[in-house]
Order: C-alpha cells, then structure tokens, then sequence
C-alpha cells in the first residue's frame, strides 16, 4: 500500500528548503504526497523553534494533528525542524501522540520513520546538527516561478540573545559550483527569481575560500539562462562590503535590496547584545549603498526591551531613523519625483533559555507601554513610521520562553478553552492565558519579570546542549560591562562545545581557532 503524505512546514524561508529536501526523498522513496490533510496516512509538521510567536503556532499546530489522529483520521504524526532539534527528548516525552520526532540532523532517516510508524512503532532520532544535507533534490512548495536556494548553514555570530547557533550548529557554507547547479536546475523547471539565503548571508564562503565569495555566487548566479532575479537575504550589517554594494548595482539581474537586522542603533546596546557597529557605523552603511544604488529598498529588524537599555537608547533609534530620510534627501543622484519612508517595526525582548540572558528579567508592560510611547513622541516626521509588537502578547512569550513542567497544564487548559493559532496577534487572548495560570496557582511575574540568580536551578538545565552554564554566565558578566566575545572563527571563547566534540572523537576541520587543533 502507498503511503500518503502531507507536510505543513512553518517558520522561515531555511525551513522550507529543508521541508522541500524532505518531500523530494519521500516522493522518491515511492510515497504519495497528499496536499489534503483529511486524506493523509501520515503528515509532517516541520517546526520553527526560533521566537515564541513561532513556537507556539508550532505547538498549536502539533496538538491539532495529533487530534486529527485521535479521530482517525491519521496514521502518524511526524514533527521535524527547529522546535524538534531544540527540546529534543523532551518533546517526544511532552507529546507522547507524536509518533516521530526527528533533529535535523536525522532528516535523511525521514522514509524509514514513517514507514515505521504507520505500522504502530513510535521513532525517534537526533543526528549530529552537522549531518543536515544542504543538497539534493526539492519538491518547491511556492509558486513555482521563485525559490529560496540556501547557500550556508548555521552560525558563528554568537549574538547573547539568539539560540540559533545553539539550534543549527556552526556556519558552514555550501561549495559554489553546487549553489550554481542547484540554480541552474531550478531555472530549467520555470524558477526565474531566486533568493539566496543563509543565517547570515554575507559570511558566505569564509569557511571554504578563506574569505566572502557572496559578490562571485551572486555574478554565477545572475548568469544563468532563464534567471531574471537574483535577491539576497539576511545581510549581518559589518560584512556589508564596497565589492557586495558594487556587484548588486553592477548587475542587471540583482534585486536592488538589502535586508539588514541592525536590531538597534545605540551603540553601548549592541555592544551588549554582542554585536558591532553604532548609530554613525549604520548610517555610514545606508550611506555606501544609497550612493551607489538610490532606488534601494532597505530593510531592517530592530529590538526594544532589552535588560541594558535606557531611554536615550530608544531615542537613538528615532535618530537614526531620521538621519536615514535626511540621508536620502541629501543624495545628488536621489530618483527624481520620489519620497522615502522609513517603516519601524520594533519587537519586545523576550529573554530565552540557553543565552546568556535566561537570568535577566523582561520589562514589564508598563515598561513596554512607556517605551512605545517614548518611541512615538520622539518622531517629528511624517516619513517615519512605527509599529510595534504588542506587550501581552511578548509577556506571554517570554512565560512559554522560561517555563516550566507546570504550565504542561495551563497550554492544556488554554487548548481546551478554545485556544488556536494563538501566535498570530489577531487571534491572541492573553485573557485567556491568564486566567489558566491564576486556575493553576502560577504567577506571571514568578516567569516573565523576575530576575534569575546565577546559582538557580534552570527548568532546562538538565538538557545537554554542549554549552555550559557557567559559559552563559561569563557573558552575562561581559555584557554588564559592555565586552564582547569574538566571533568563534575569531578566536575559542570556550563555551564548551569543543570538549564536548573532542570526548566524541569528532576532530576539528582546521578551518577555526578552537582548542581542538
């Protein structure tokens, strides 16, 4: 008998590649690929694990399939992705309706799964995050005339508040001539856009050649036959070269775009969130890439929120902002009979387990409020404007972020009170939330607003991740002091990873300082 397979793939334009990668092989493997659930022996659920918005629609959604099995209407229920590799055992032992939960690094074993566990076994699997194929086949799930093609993996950036290097491994690009082929045979299936894509886009080939070879991938890219759009996404903003800016505006085929998460523009903030650059070093960036290429369309994400940060910080996001439209007006070349608008979107900070900020309490919402409306009175021009994330919405993500065995039964009850899609704003109820932890005796200040002592006892902390506490710990020391870590490819910061690769066997590449060399 056939198999009929459904995927429901959420989070970011990575995790639909490697969803792509995984329908490809089932097909392969002789499995049908059904589109209506309702249809289904088996369906997949391919998580994002990143923010808590994503997190929970990736719960949500886990839940409903796992209900759809309940009611015989499925054989198996497979999760994969992010929210798998990052909880792990824990998943499978929360989830017990899940029949099959795999790391990323156990893709490849995503047939013999399901196979398995359409005939009653449950299987579960975790590779080494390194073991994640950035090759073969893809079955596009999008229109078919574009498609994300990834070029590298993972991260070395190490920003305090970001769990993805945690999550995907090291950076690790893929060889330019399979970039090439794989674009290549996208253009002979009808793909004439194709959007290049990585955790951080501009370190692309530091691995392999020793430096970026981003601006040579885009000119290999751009001469395809077929190829008519070649777009680029995730710039991390000091890898944003003179030769990247000259290449995008040199070809006919690049996108005039950059997306660039400066993340905020005071400067001592991002010093704090381990990262470089300023106010004056990202306006110097805008400034390079106006002068040569006027039309462009920028995009930014910015934090708001976090443990260090003061009002003259808010403001200097309207600042620069500002000096961003003024910029655009003082260029000579700025296209004729056109206007500019700068559009702020600013996030709350939610503190998340496994960084070094899981000790650090979140605002309040009155902070939050305040802060918005700071925000909101410092604009002075109409070609700014601002939204931003809704406070309920971030304090009950940063609940979820640190949570721990006892809300099992709050998830449950706002489950059963109706909750759905509840990472979506416009089908939020904090309401609801609420009042299933008053029901369960639980404080929302005891998760979100309250600071962590070093020596306290973590809900995660029995999770092995290789890094080690008292790794997390130092950097929160260093980001009190306004220090910043190298970036690993840099220098071994020690973070414990190493030690714990070394008592594997797993020996070095060569391409890093670390201590295992």
């Amino acid at each position: 008998m056939t198999i009929k397979v459904g995927m429901i793939s959420l989070g970011c334009s990575k995790n639909q590649v490697d969803a792509e990668r995984l329908l490809a092989k089932l097909a392969k493997e002789g499995f049908a690929i059904c589109n209506d659930m309702t249809e289904c022996d088996a369906v997949i659920v391919n998580t994002c694990g990143f923010i808590e918005d994503a997190k929970k629609e990736s719960i949500d959604t886990i839940l409903e399939c796992c209900a759809a099995k309940g009611e015989g209407n499925l054989k198996c229920v497979a999760v994969t992705g992010c929210l798998a590799e990052r909880y792990r055992e824990e998943l499978a032992r929360e989830i017990p309706e899940a029949d099959v939960v795999l790391g990323i690094g156990s893709n490849g074993k995503i047939a013999e799964a399901i196979t398995k566990a359409v005939k009653g076994e449950h299987f579960t699997d975790y590779g080494e995050k390194e073991s994640l194929s950035m090759e073969g086949e893809r079955m596009l799930a999008n229109e078919p005339w574009f498609a994300y093609v990834k070029v590298a993996e993972g991260c070395d950036n190490r920003c305090s508040y970001c769990a993805i290097p945690l999550i995907r491994g090291r950076f690790r690009s893929r060889p330019m001539e399979n970039v090439v082929e794989e674009c290549k045979a996208l253009a002979a299936r009808g793909v004439t856009e194709i959007n290049l894509v990585a955790q951080d886009t501009t370190r692309y080939g530091e691995d392999l050649y020793g430096e970026s070879r981003l601006p040579e991938l885009i000119d290999a890219v751009c001469e395809i036959d077929g190829v008519h759009w070649v777009r680029v996404l995730y710039c991390y903003p000091d890898r944003v070269t003179d030769r990247l800016i000259e290449t995008i505006a040199r070809q006919p085929k690049a996108v005039h775009y950059f997306d660039i998460p400066v993340q905020h523009a005071s400067g001592h903030v991002l010093r704090d969130m381990n990262r470089r650059g300023d106010k004056e070093s990202i306006l110097e960036i805008c400034r390079r890439i106006r002068e040569k290429i006027p039309d462009v369309v920028l995009r930014t994400t910015l934090i708001a929120g976090f443990p260090t940060e003061t009002e003259e910080d808010i403001k200097a996001i309207i600042e620069l902002a500002q000096k961003v439209v003024d910029l655009f007006y003082r260029l000579p070349n700025k296209p004729k009979g056109k206007g500019v608008t700068v559009n702020i979107s600013v996030a709350c900070f939610v503190p998340k387990p496994f960084t070094p900020f899981q000790f650090e309490p979140q605002d309040a919402p009155e902070q939050f409020v305040a802060k918005q409306k700071l925000l909101l009175e410092t604009v002075s021009s109409r070609k700014i404007s601002i939204s931003y994330h809704d406070s309920g919405t971030s304090r009950i993500e940063a609940i979820l972020a640190r949570g721990d065995r006892r809300l099992a039964d709050v998830v449950e009850a706002v489950w059963r009170d109706g909750g759905r899609l509840e990472g979506w704003e416009d089908h939020f109820n904090p309401a609801r939330w609420y009042d299933a932890m008053e029901k369960a005796g639980l404080s929302p200040d005891f998760y979100a607003t309250r600071k962590r002592e070093y020596d306290e006892l973590m809900p995660w902390d029995h999770l092995d991740y290789f890094v080690s506490k008292e790794f997390l710990i130092r950097e929160n020391r260093l980001t009190h002091e306004s220090k910043t870590t190298p970036n690993c490819r840099e220098r071994c910061s020690g973070c414990g990873v190493n030690k714990e690769l070394k008592e594997k066997g797993v020996t070095c590449s060569g391409n890093c300082p670390c201590v295992l060399r």
